[in-house]
């Protein structure tokens, strides 16, 4: 017996070459570089949710604040970011994201308290000292009417300028405490 006949040839193995090979090396590396991508971006927002649901939040509530009444006439002072904050809209947007951060870490909300009692009128301006928190409150009240006392700050970059309470006549009762508001302006 010739052991050359109890063989069976062996098949050629054929590799994928040319325009086959180009085009499954780019849905290899499509399937593998968009798998990546996806579950990336799954794991971002969910470790992220809660950050960016704050960010819409803040927007949104700042949005309302550009237009209350005497919003434009503080903006007429040079601020690049003005407006009027309710206390109960700070107290509220704090609340959410601390039940959304406490939902997140598995744990009870805690109790926030921003400190703010009275409406805050803010005005983000570009100058350091200009203006002064007496010559917003007066803006302010050329087009709006409070009905009890409001809280002006004004904040240049990362500093805060002035924080001052005024009465609905518009006059100061003196310094008052940091509504502690985020930064409204891009430092220079």
């Amino acid at each position: 017996m010739n052991h050359d006949e109890t063989l069976e040839p062996t098949p050629v193995q054929r590799r994928t070459s040319g325009p086959k090979g180009c085009l499954l090396a780019f849905a290899l590396f499509a399937a593998l570089g968009g798998g990546s991508l996806l579950v990336s971006k799954v794991l971002f927002d969910r470790k992220n949710a809660s950050v960016l649901a704050g960010a819409r939040e803040l927007g949104s509530v700042l949005t309302q604040a550009s237009d209350a009444p005497g919003a434009a006439e503080v903006r007429a002072l040079g601020c690049e970011s003005a407006g009027a904050l309710s206390a109960d809209a700070l107290q509220d947007l704090a609340m959410r994201l601390e039940e959304e951060t406490a939902l997140a870490e598995k744990r009870p909300p805690r109790a926030i308290d921003l400190g703010a009692r009275d409406p805050v009128v803010y005005c983000a301006h570009p100058a350091t000292g200009e203006p002064s928190c007496s010559k917003v409150a007066a803006a302010y009240l050329r087009g709006a009417k409070p009905a009890s006392a409001f809280v002006v700050t004004v904040r240049t970059g990362f500093n805060e300028t002035c924080v001052e309470r005024f009465d609905a006549a518009g006059v100061s009762s003196g310094p008052a405490p940091s509504p502690r508001l985020p930064l409204l302006v891009a430092p220079r």
